[in-house]
């Protein structure tokens, strides 16, 4: 989480806001480490978010091989992931994430085996990773995200092309696990010109879902998320488009 906020005072505001918008859905973004564990999955807690997506990687030009949850607990990918099983956080509240630049970086450097492997755990699948301390995963989670291919220079770069490789990527692996055509999945939607971020993704989802046969996203979420300002939420304006 960034900005100040804290898992106490998002679970604040979790308990406050669920009584008068049951339909939104509430997402935990923290940081890999211990703050993914902060929160034990109680369903007694009224301020429980409904799911938890953790920061497996850190910027777009260091995540890799570091983060990498093939790594085991040698990674702190690896071990977020096994401290999430230990505080009760089941798979199927649990989405995994990527840096997608980083991951395109190392897909010239390395095997290739993260996007494949993240693809795999959407279905029944299930692998130890590591060396030493293994991790043991178990799918099917409830979903993967990857971090837009940007950088933090001037112009604000965009690396789209970046994205759609390494998101087909996974839809390969997922599909070799058995996840795809059975699921109704039949459209990806990625960013242009701009990041498909949460507001962005959150006007998809409204929109598309408001009576336009065939165009409703599937397995789309309305999120409230932590952002970097210091609030729980904000609205931004983000051009994006579908891509076939």
């Amino acid at each position: 989480m960034e900005g100040g906020v804290t898992p106490d005072a998002m679970m604040v505001f979790i308990k406050e806001m669920r009584p008068k918008h049951p339909d939104w859905t509430f997402v935990y973004v923290p940081n890999a480490g211990e703050e993914a564990a902060a929160i034990p999955y109680d369903t007694k807690n009224k301020g429980l978010p409904d799911y938890v997506a953790p920061m497996l990687y850190a910027g777009n030009w260091n995540s890799y091989p570091g983060q990498d949850i093939t790594n085991g607990e040698d990674s702190i990918s690896g071990l977020t992931l096994q401290r999430l099983k230990q505080v009760g956080w089941p798979a199927s509240r649990t989405i995994l994430t990527y840096q997608s630049f980083d991951a395109a970086r190392m897909r010239q450097e390395a095997k290739g085996g993260l996007l494949p492997l993240l693809g795999k755990l959407l279905g029944d699948y299930s692998v130890e990773v590591g060396g030493g301390q293994k991790v043991h995963l178990q799918g099917p989670y409830a979903g993967v995200l990857g971090w837009p291919s940007q950088c933090g220079a001037a112009d604000f770069r965009c690396w789209p092309t970046a994205d759609r490789a390494n998101i087909k990527q996974v839809i390969e692996g997922a599909r070799s696990a058995g996840v795809g055509g059975a699921a109704g999945v039949g459209r990806v939607w990625i960013g242009t010109g701009g990041l498909l971020s949460t507001p962005a993704m959150s006007a998809v989802i409204r929109t598309r879902s408001r009576g336009l046969e065939g165009q409703a996203p599937i397995g789309g979420k309305e999120h409230v998320t932590a952002h970097g300002d210091g609030t729980l939420f904000k609205t931004q304006a983000h051009r994006c488009r579908r891509a076939a």
